[in-house]
């Protein structure tokens, strides 16, 4: 529709052209554009539910729990991220201490090691 409409807009300015009164200006794409603007303000503000009916049922309860819902799952979905982040950060935190321990064990095991050797020698 609009691409018609677009269509025959240039034709119908030729013919209003004819009259030398109305040369100047362009009758057709104005009335388009105010005749545009009379159907939306129809269509959104004179016939909106909204604006005529005061107590109009449309389910918002129904809406609210959708919503709430959507916020329970992204609440959800943070705290599982958290937990897993901090179960990561004591997992590493177990590592560090295992690899510490082992790396003191391994210190001692040398120090023994060297005190035995000079005790040969």
């Amino acid at each position: 529709m609009g691409i018609r409409l677009f269509h025959i807009l240039p034709e119908s300015n030729e013919k209003f052209e004819k009259y030398e009164k109305l040369k100047d200006v362009p009758l057709t794409f104005f009335l388009a554009f105010i005749s545009y603007g009379l159907i939306l303000f129809v269509e959104r503000v004179a016939f909106d539910g909204h604006s005529l009916v005061k107590n109009h049922h449309h389910n918002h309860e129904i809406m609210m729990r959708k919503r709430e819902k959507k916020e329970i799952k992204k609440k959800n979905v943070k705290d599982t991220q958290a937990q897993l982040t901090l179960k990561m950060i004591q997992w590493i935190k177990i590592v560090i201490k295992k690899r510490r321990k082992r790396w003191k064990e391994g210190e001692q095991k040398e120090k023994n090691e060297k005190k035995k050797g000079k005790k040969k020698f």
